[in-house]
């Protein structure tokens, strides 16, 4: 049985944007170019931005008793997010325009993709993020 609520929080993951990885790590590319803590800084950003959002959905759950399944994306990983996106669109049916939006990834990073619908995107707000997860949320229960 699938759980009634798809959370997908799609962002770069800072540890994956050198040459590192399973086959081991370039060295001194990052001091030679003189950029090492500046590369890094709005990928952690806006990993601690998703993470106060996954906080927010862990108490949602606590309170609420909801199913929810979080999943954090790596945007590159093409093949991951292309049939997880088609997963949730076949399985929650969003609507038509919603739908399309989120198969062709038609939204900017860091995104949030709550069964098949972009609900923030961009460089939004921490505020601005939760309010709109908050307020997806309290529509489907003023609506059940």
């Amino acid at each position: 049985m699938s759980p009634a609520f798809s959370v997908l929080l799609i962002t770069e993951r800072p540890e994956q944007l050198t040459g590192g990885g399973c086959c081991g790590r370039l060295e001194g590319d990052l001091t030679i170019l003189g950029c090492r803590e500046e590369l890094f800084e709005l990928a952690r950003e806006r990993q601690k931005s998703l993470a106060r959002v996954e906080q927010y959905l862990t108490k949602l759950v606590e309170e609420t008793g909801l199913e929810i399944d979080v999943v954090w994306i790596d945007p590159r990983n093409q093949l991951y997010l292309a049939t997880r996106l088609l997963k949730d669109v076949l399985r929650y049916r969003p609507g038509l325009a919603a739908g399309l939006r989120a198969l062709t990834q038609w939204f900017r990073l860091p995104a949030i993709i709550i069964n098949g619908t972009v609900v923030a995107q961009g460089a939004a707000a921490d505020d601005e993020r939760l309010q709109a997860v908050r307020a997806f949320f309290e529509h489907r229960a003023s609506a059940a």
